[in-house]
């Protein structure tokens, strides 16, 4: 299967998770499509909102897509019952996204995950790390090929391990070869350290280039 890989039609999907701002690119006939994923409660300042719903509509098959606010409760056995009822409505957003991006004539359907950072406080992984687990599951459930990374390596393909933001879009910048969603990457704002969720696709993207360097030895 790995040995075909270059002469069959595979779409890949490269997913930077995050509970409310998560990002997705899909790759397909080596054209690629990014979806960012925002929770309408999420801090942003009304600039910032007002780019989001631009892209509302894809433009350059760049698209943002507001998402329910992550409920939650004070009382402890409330807030685990809200968290495993977000956590499926999450995912399943994330799986039909999957789904919609599926023709008949792909061979291989791969699906590429940033695995958890440890640097987070405990509460914060453990809850996000059962959001990503049940992910996983879906994911394997619908007979996906499932590859997960960490974000030292993903950092390292896309330069090297200490990356930070600005250095990992500075390195989509210089390599990626689709300079119309570069450009307009760029036109989001003046700085090279995107907001939520366009960051998020970025790191998406680099989720595939891993995927593709480490398990296929290529790169763009």
């Amino acid at each position: 299967m790995i040995d075909n890989y270059k002469n069959e039609m595979n779409l890949i999907v490269g997913i930077d998770f995050a509970i409310n701002s998560t990002g997705i690119c899909v790759k397909f006939d080596d054209e690629y499509k990014y979806y960012g994923l925002i929770r309408k409660d999420y801090k942003l300042n009304k600039k910032q909102k007002l780019i989001v719903d631009k892209f509302n509509k894809p433009i350059n098959n760049i698209q943002t897509i507001w998402i329910d606010e992550h409920k939650t409760s004070k009382i402890y056995y409330e807030r685990e019952k809200l968290n495993i009822a977000d956590a499926n409505y999450l995912n399943n957003v994330i799986l039909n996204i999957i789904k919609q991006n599926i023709k008949k004539e792909y061979n291989n359907i791969y699906v590429i995950i940033e695995g958890l950072s440890f640097n987070s406080k405990s509460s914060r992984l453990v809850e996000i790390s059962g959001y990503q687990f049940i992910l996983r599951n879906k994911i394997y459930e619908a007979g996906y090929q499932l590859y997960v990374f960490s974000p030292k390596t993903i950092k390292q393909v896309a330069g090297n391990g200490s990356l930070n933001k600005e250095g990992i879009m500075e390195s989509f910048i210089n390599k990626n070869n689709k300079q119309d969603q570069v450009d307009t990457f760029l036109n989001i704002n003046s700085s090279k350290v995107l907001q939520h969720p366009f960051e998020d696709m970025i790191d998406a993207f680099w989720t595939i280039k891993t995927f593709e360097n480490k398990i296929f030895k290529q790169f763009i």
